[in-house]
């Protein structure tokens, strides 16, 4: 099975990233000016320059790091942004743009100075770019060939970590199939963006966390190490992701002893403790809005806001099936969920437990819950806080900004709610 399913996802994965790769620009993507200056920040060993404090037209002051370079790399990406939805709507068609790009990014460039976001995230989930990056420039490339060598690299990092991820999961395989390979995943780990690494990664965390369920023996420092490597770059990528550990936390005594928890939340802490330093010097993001204002009309008015949270995060997808263009990949997480339930329902039909029992057996599947729900709240109330006037947004209103890649990461976490073959 692990043969098939590998097979499946390298055939599945191949054609489509060669078509996203051929017939995207690279700077098609959303948010282009943050990828592909933190790649580049990295790629030539800028990521730790001083940053520059800069007002935004909301009056908002972010950190922007100064970085030195070619202007074909540091400018003129804003104008190719799109959501992924609208660009994985017809996956055949070519870019209209990237006709724009190519003459843009064969032109001469200058030597510049400048100050883009790239430091919303930490440069540590883009090394596959900044690798991608440094293999073209020592190739003599044009930067057009350099930034899509930047994004083969990115998906080959995607397509080795989806690999390793089916054949470590014991079971699941054909669910941590389907969701590697829907076109959303694929085009995010072929483009310059970091929402493929942030899905194949989860998807190694859980991976792992159900190889240990499986194998019903004591931990090892060696799967610790694992654990706390797969889980710190989460938190250094975008730490909401992190919840997943939660289910580390659920596994019995025997399985991981006190001991061995306390030293995987220490390492967590620490890990935390570094991704907030570094926030604190140089995280920068970007703001529709005031934040400030928003912040504090979102603690003076808690009702509203927990109002607003909760009932977006109900209708989300009915939300991401109407304004994004997630028909195939709708499809697929609606196949993702049945399997879940059908083999949910199957297993819990077999045998009556009472409420201690049925915790016990079940917990990684509460865990699961729990930990996805955790990251839709945060991830909703992030989007709310910085992409909407909460002031004039009615309680039982829509809010911007909501995109079906947010979640795709969080799609692992459906695998620990099918029951283990052993029961805990």
């Amino acid at each position: 099975m692990d043969i098939a399913a590998i097979l499946t996802l390298v055939c599945l994965a191949l054609p489509q990233a060669a078509t996203f790769i051929r017939n995207v620009g690279p700077y098609t993507v959303p948010d282009p000016d943050l990828h592909t200056t933190t790649a580049y920040a990295l790629a030539t060993g800028q990521s730790f320059n001083s940053t520059r404090m800069v007002t935004d037209s909301w009056g908002n002051v972010n950190k922007r790091l100064v970085i030195s370079g070619d202007e074909r790399y540091l400018t003129g990406q804003l104008p190719y942004n799109k959501s992924l939805g609208d660009i994985i709507g017809n996956p055949l068609q070519m870019d209209e743009t990237i006709v724009a790009q190519r003459n843009q990014l064969s032109e001469s460039g200058k030597t510049i100075t400048a100050y883009p976001r790239a430091t919303q995230y930490m440069f540590v989930a883009y090394v596959p770019q900044a690798i991608g990056l440094d293999i073209g420039w020592s190739l003599g490339k044009s930067p057009y060939t350099t930034l899509q060598i930047a994004r083969l690299c990115n998906f080959i990092f995607y397509l080795a970590l989806g690999i390793t991820s089916i054949a470590l999961i014991p079971q699941c395989k054909w669910l941590a199939t389907v969701i590697l390979s829907l076109p959303a995943s694929i085009f995010a780990a072929s483009s310059l963006m970091t929402d493929g690494t942030f899905l194949a990664m989860s998807m190694l965390a859980v991976a792992l966390i159900l190889r240990i369920r499986e194998r019903d023996v004591c931990v090892n420092m060696s799967s610790l190490v694992a654990l706390c490597l797969v889980f710190g770059f989460l938190i250094f990528g975008k730490i909401l992701y992190a919840s997943a550990a939660l289910l580390v936390l659920v596994f019995p005594s025997r399985v991981m002893s006190p001991r061995m928890k306390i030293r995987f939340v220490c390492c967590m802490a620490f890990f935390s403790f570094v991704y907030l330093i570094w926030g604190y010097v140089y995280s920068g993001g970007f703001f529709n809005v005031n934040y400030g204002v928003n912040r504090e009309y979102a603690a003076h008015h808690i009702l509203k806001t927990v109002v607003l949270v909760c009932n977006n995060i109900v209708f989300m997808p009915q939300t991401l099936v109407t304004s994004d263009i997630y028909s195939i990949g709708s499809v697929g997480l609606i196949i993702c969920v049945w399997l879940v339930t059908h083999f949910y329902t199957r297993s819990s039909a077999r045998q009556a437990y009472s409420p201690r029992e049925w915790i016990s057996r079940y917990r990684y599947a509460l865990a699961s819950m729990i930990s996805i729900g955790l990251s839709l709240v945060a991830t909703v109330l992030f989007v709310a806080l910085t992409w909407n006037d909460l002031e004039h947004t009615r309680a039982f209103g829509p809010l911007l900004g909501i995109q079906g890649r947010y979640i795709l990461p969080l799609l692992p976490l459906l695998a620990p709610m099918i029951p283990s073959r052993k029961c805990d």
